[in-house]
């Protein structure tokens, strides 16, 4: 579940994947084609924009907004005080943000855990493991945004770029880079190459078939399960594995439902104000 969770969310974000549209609005002719990039992705849009990385957007958005509110004689009044965000919104900010990998993980989690032999193993460690290192990257990324600011220059500065030591910013990138490095590697070890080895088998053998209680050497009073349909996993499936499927169906299907109106009222915001331009534009 965790994988076309994290698509249908990716897929919802503001920033558009279609640069199409954008085009259209500017009103500027296709560019050139562009070269796949390493000679291996090339873009799926004829266009001459391109959408940013997914892990960029964030930072993205917070530099257009310090630069709309840098230029005084343009910005909106009183958009600075209300873009600013304090301790409290940054909290409720990570809330959500990590309620989105929090939730299928837990019940991944409860699924592995509750399969006899009872117990934290192979399964449910990998899965324990993907929410550590998705909070520990939540918190990391929350930290860069919340530092991302523009200097009396106009220029940005965030803890991702190096920068003159005046700001300080290079020191913040030495400490940020080696940290998003080991827990992205972390999450994309225990996501993708836990789901391999869930597929290839390798969590079958005798060890993973045991909690992690019982993997020392010493501890010979264990329960080794020779039936894959005992009682006790009968047992559980009515228990755990049945309320599990049905709670990650719906959780499913409310996200793709709250998806689906957020960006239909972006749409109808956008009709909106294309609609006051218009009656702007017709005023004597």
């Amino acid at each position: 579940m965790i994988v076309p969770h994290i698509a249908i969310v990716s897929g919802l974000l503001l920033a558009g994947n279609n640069p199409n549209t954008l085009e259209g609005v500017v009103g500027k002719p296709t560019a050139a084609p562009q070269a796949p990039l390493y000679r291996l992705f090339e873009l799926s849009y004829d266009s001459r924009y391109k959408p940013n990385w997914v892990w960029q957007r964030g930072r993205m958005k917070k530099i257009w907004i310090e630069r709309i509110c840098y230029d005084q004689t343009t910005a909106p009044e009183g958009l600075a005080a209300k873009m600013t965000m304090e301790p409290g919104d940054w909290m409720v900010v990570g809330f959500f943000a990590y309620s989105m990998v929090l939730i299928p993980s837990i019940l991944a989690f409860l699924t592995s855990y509750y399969t006899p032999v009872v117990g934290l193993s192979c399964r449910s460690l990998t899965f324990l493991i993907y929410e550590i290192c998705q909070l520990y990257l939540t918190v990391l990324w929350i930290w860069d945004i919340h530092s991302t600011y523009l200097d009396s220059n106009g220029a940005p500065h965030t803890p991702v770029t190096r920068i003159p030591w005046l700001h300080g910013s290079v020191r913040q990138a030495y400490v940020w880079w080696p940290n998003v490095l080991a827990g992205g590697a972390c999450a994309i070890f225990t996501a993708i190459g836990g789901t391999m080895m869930q597929i290839m088998g390798v969590f079958r053998n005798c060890l993973c078939s045991l909690p992690v209680r019982y993997w020392r050497r010493s501890a010979f009073d264990t329960e080794f399960p020779i039936s894959t349909n005992s009682a006790e996993a009968i047992q559980n499936a009515a228990t755990y594995w049945k309320g599990t499927g049905v709670t990650a169906v719906t959780f499913l299907g409310f996200i793709s439902y709250v998806g689906w109106w957020y960006q239909r009222r972006l749409r109808y915001q956008f009709k909106l104000l294309v609609d006051q331009i218009d009656s702007h534009a017709e005023e004597p």
